[in-house]
């Protein structure tokens, strides 16, 4: 199976479809699928979140095109969507975002400058006469990029533009109830999400489209590895799995997040994303993909804590995989086993 890697996305290739995933990441050699410019394919999944939010998880066609000497380590081509209306017609995805205003052609045409019959045979110029038509059509309607009153984020990360004790400050102030609105747009791990806020009450303090890093209150997973530093350091056992399971339920999904504080560094916050079905922390301890973490249990409502430690117990009698390994790590007898699960589950 080859991955692409576009930036903090990535193309599963899978039987001539990709299934478009946001922030996933493999050991193997990564690829890097560049759709005709990079700026293109920025601006069509960063000008829109709704664009891209309906594309996650989505399998879309795609066609690989020759490559050119400067290519490099990228790949150039085409991807394309099933057309909303049912009929099976394909449409290609940088003409849709060129169409909608998300995106400007590179190359523009004059409307005189290409022949009609030259056109029909070329697949460059047609593909070409294709994005220059979608983005007069574009400006025809002044939509997106192209409005008179065009919506500009003022897009601000914590630690460069914002400290990060002043978003949870703010958030208990202005936010109804003190949950705060985000859209989580990349799982570290487990119980680590990259956030960006949504909430318009935070406007007033500026804090509008702020990203910042979420600590998920209660629970620490299994740490994934980063091959890129030196030494290459591995993924801990169950850390793929403990990630695939939030990206599944949470990714590019706008929630509530409730935030208690900060972490030691003061770096991330702490807090619990408040999803409709449940709470992802007792979710993770029910799986056996997560453990209590005491530190950031402290910041969290006392009445919320019962249900994670009865998740973890309810892990515990099952041995769930993240103790199942644990177990399996002390080379002990199968009564000495029984002995010590007996005892954490006891006196927990």
């Amino acid at each position: 199976m080859l991955f692409h890697r576009v930036n903090s996305y990535v193309l599963w290739s899978l039987e001539n479809k990709l299934l478009l995933k946001r922030g996933k990441r493999h050991e193997c050699t990564v690829l890097l699928l560049q759709i005709f410019n990079h700026e293109l394919f920025m601006a069509l999944f960063i000008s829109d979140s709704s664009i891209y939010s309906g594309l996650i998880f989505l399998f879309i066609m795609f066609a690989i095109r020759k490559q050119g000497a400067s290519a490099g380590d990228r790949v150039y081509g085409l991807l394309f969507i099933l057309n909303p209306n049912g009929d099976g017609t394909l449409l290609n995805l940088a003409v849709e975002s060129v169409r909608n205003g998300h995106a400007v052609p590179k190359i523009t045409l004059d409307d005189n400058s290409t022949d009609v019959s030259i056109v029909e045979e070329d697949p460059v110029l047609v593909y070409e006469k294709a994005l220059h038509m979608a983005f007069l059509e574009a400006k025809l309607k002044n939509i997106g990029i192209h409005s008179l009153n065009a919506l500009v984020r003022n897009i601000k990360s914590a630690g460069d533009d914002f400290q990060v004790l002043e978003l949870v400050e703010k958030s208990s102030k202005l936010c109804d109830g003190g949950a705060l609105s985000c859209v989580i747009e990349h799982i570290f791990d487990g119980s680590k999400l990259r956030v960006l806020v949504t909430d318009s009450s935070m406007a007033k303090a500026g804090l509008q489209y702020a990203y910042f890093t979420l600590i998920v209150a209660g629970i620490t997973s299994p740490r994934m590895g980063n091959p890129r530093s030196d030494p290459p350091l591995e993924s801990e056992p169950l850390a793929e799995e403990s990630r695939e399971f939030v990206e599944s339920r949470l990714l590019q999904r706008e929630l509530k997040i409730m935030l208690y504080g900060l972490d030691k560094p003061g770096l991330c916050a702490v807090g619990s994303p408040l999803h409709p079905r449940g709470n992802i922390a007792v979710e993770l301890l029910k799986n056996g993909l997560a453990r209590m973490c005491d530190w950031s249990s402290r910041l969290m409502n006392p009445l919320d804590l019962p249900a994670m430690r009865v998740a973890e117990n309810s892990a515990k009698v099952s041995i769930t995989p993240i103790y199942q390994l644990s177990y399996m790590n002390l080379n002990l007898s199968m009564h000495e086993l029984l002995l010590l699960h007996t005892h954490d589950v006891l006196f927990q």
